[in-house]
């Protein structure tokens, strides 16, 4: 079971399959290479606010300050983590070009929002789970 023992906790120990729609999900991504691409299009652009609990700012300064996950994780140059909401791919109404998705990049020993260009960098996801808060 997932211990809370920090305001923000994302946990890998939970069934991705009996998810409520308030819930968010996060996924972690190793960086693999990048592929130049002549593809063109718009892509949905991340979120700085997902609801009033959730921020990219509020996220990354917990990524940086303490361990949120709930594993042995060291992350790595050019690491990836997304968090969205469980139900965004089910989703058909959206803010013109924002999904509810932030993005975070692992950059020179600390984390920063940014995201990857979907189009012509490569990442493979390695680990997954929940965003659990305490309450």
């Amino acid at each position: 079971m997932c211990k809370i023992d920090s305001d923000i906790r994302l946990c890998s120990c939970v069934d991705l399959n009996n998810l409520k729609e308030e819930d968010y999900v996060w996924k972690l991504e190793k960086y693999v290479e990048y592929k130049s691409s002549r593809m063109l299009g718009i892509c949905l652009l991340p979120k700085n606010e997902l609801d009033n609990k959730l921020s990219d700012e509020y996220v990354v300064r917990k990524l940086n300050e303490k361990k949120i996950f709930d594993f042995e994780y060291f992350p790595n140059e050019g690491d990836y983590l997304i968090i969205e909401k469980a139900n965004r791919k089910n989703r058909i109404e959206r803010e013109y070009l924002y999904g509810d998705f932030m993005c975070f990049i692992f950059t020179s020993g600390k984390w920063v929002i940014k995201r990857y260009d979907p189009f012509s960098n490569i990442t493979e996801e390695f680990k997954n789970g929940i965003v659990k808060f305490d309450k």
